[in-house]
């Protein structure tokens, strides 16, 4: 549902106000939890003593800490006049996260990283894949230089 909502709000006209906001509303909840579960996923394979299993735990990739970083540029790239390097990095950073999301898919192949966690790929790839989609196109006439300027 939240990446058919995503898809569906990125295929919008990108100058819609609302949209946009909208997008980024999504984005940075998403995010926000994203990025605090990765957190969390790191503290426990670096602070304690599971790892042997938390070595192997791909689930980081699902949930990177980076999210978090979107969380502060989504609203920078997506305000009137923003910044062409916030637009690019706010968008950089939604396409690694979908990125590393389909890499944990593509993980599950390797047998000793394979986990049974088809849940969450389910949920997560998704929904991080139309997220990235949607914050690229409701930022285009933000990033690049429209025609009607005379």
């Amino acid at each position: 549902l939240i990446a058919g909502v995503a898809l569906a709000l990125g295929m919008l006209p990108a100058r819609s106000t609302p949209v946009r906001w909208i997008v980024g509303a999504i984005a940075m909840s998403w995010n926000l939890i994203a990025g605090f579960v990765g957190i969390m996923l790191l503290y426990a394979d670096t602070f304690t003593r599971h790892a042997q299993y938390m070595g192997r735990n791909v689930n980081v990739l699902l949930a990177t800490p980076v999210a978090l970083a979107l969380v502060v540029l989504i609203p920078m790239a997506l305000r009137r006049g923003a910044s062409p390097k916030a637009v690019r990095a706010m968008r950089s950073l939604g396409v690694f996260a979908a990125v590393c999301a389909i890499i944990a898919e593509l993980l599950r192949v390797v047998p000793p990283l394979a986990q049974q966690n088809q849940p969450l790929l389910a949920l997560i790839v998704p929904v991080q894949a139309a997220l990235a989609f949607a914050l690229w196109r409701v930022t285009i006439k933000n990033s690049e230089p429209s025609g009607d300027s005379v």
